[in-house]
């Protein structure tokens, strides 16, 4: 069950506490985060259509959120090779 909000994204979760969603980017090379940054869930489709990506090419904000759903909180994280980075995702 879900309690999605107007804005199409998910307010809440079954506890009633704020969806959020962490992004944080570590070079891989010398271990120092790059970007920590925390988006309510609410504001993630925002972000998409103003041009964001923050999920790999093949995932998808409806997966993690099935996932987090279940298991209470859900964890994507890749290795961008052109970059040297480290991307990790949580959604809470």
């Amino acid at each position: 069950m879900t309690n999605a909000s107007p804005t199409g994204g998910y307010a809440a979760s079954a506890a009633g506490r704020a969806r959020s969603l962490r992004l944080r980017i570590i070079n891989v090379s010398s271990g120092q985060v790059k970007v920590a940054l925390t988006l309510p869930v609410s504001l993630v489709s925002v972000a998409q259509r103003l041009g964001a990506r923050l999920l790999p090419p093949n995932g998808s904000i409806e997966a993690l959120t099935t996932q987090a759903e279940h298991h209470g909180s859900a964890h994507l994280e890749w290795i961008d090779p052109a970059h040297d980075e480290r991307i990790e995702l949580t959604l809470e």
